[in-house]
């Protein structure tokens, strides 16, 4: 509903006891009611659930290597809503022949998703044509159904785009490496990324430990 699958996700697993393996968190009806100022006080809640129980976390992997996207000559840039702000690739790339956007939230569940999300990352796409036009002409909007085409149509060798992932935005990006293999489709990741994303392996309190030599490796 909200349209954040990794908090989503995370959350319920978390919750359940499978992310935090044998340490869940039940709803308690007496938390309900003091946070809730006794707006809500439930009855008949199971207050003795067991944790759920699922397969040993995949090993974590390293971050891949960033990809190139300084000095690539002629390219067209493809924004989606991973990543709505062109600057980063701009100043490693130069300016594009032409740029899309590709909202992808439609594929963040299996159900419809809601208006409110709908409304919300095609306003964040409108904002970004806006805000760059006086730099790039206004952007063209795609979608999941005439993205292929319109990378297709671009009739240049090089298509950048932000770094995602996973999600349904990775999935895009995979889906058009495979149909337009002849294509060189990049990923461009940020700087800051490639250098916070590494501590971030055991939740927040672990990664606030590392930001005072983040903020100083960066120059922020």
């Amino acid at each position: 509903f909200d349209g954040d699958p990794a908090s989503n996700t995370l959350s319920w697993r978390w919750v359940a006891g499978l992310q935090t393996q044998g340490k869940h968190y039940l709803a308690r009806p007496d938390n309900i009611a003091k946070f809730t100022q006794r707006r809500f006080d439930p009855n008949g809640l199971n207050v003795t659930a067991t944790h759920l129980s699922g397969p040993e976390h995949p090993a974590r992997q390293t971050l891949p290597p960033a990809e190139v996207t300084a000095g690539l000559g002629n390219y067209a840039m493809l924004l989606h809503d991973d990543d709505l702000d062109p600057g980063d690739i701009l100043e490693a790339a130069g300016t594009p022949q032409s740029w899309a956007i590709c909202p992808t939230q439609k594929n963040r569940s299996p159900l419809e998703v809601s208006a409110n999300l709908n409304a919300f990352v095609n306003g964040l796409a409108k904002d970004t044509s806006e805000r760059f036009e006086a730099r790039l002409n206004p952007a063209q909007m795609v979608n999941l159904d005439t993205v292929t085409d319109w990378v297709r149509d671009q009739r240049c060798s090089t298509i950048i785009t932000p770094y995602a992932p996973v999600g349904p935005t990775a999935k895009m990006i995979r889906h058009l490496r495979r149909t337009l293999p002849d294509i060189h489709i990049v990923q461009h990741r940020r700087t800051y990324d490639s250098q916070c994303w590494p501590y971030a392996t055991h939740g927040f309190f672990k990664f606030k430990k590392a930001i005072p030599d983040l903020i100083d490796d960066l120059g922020v």
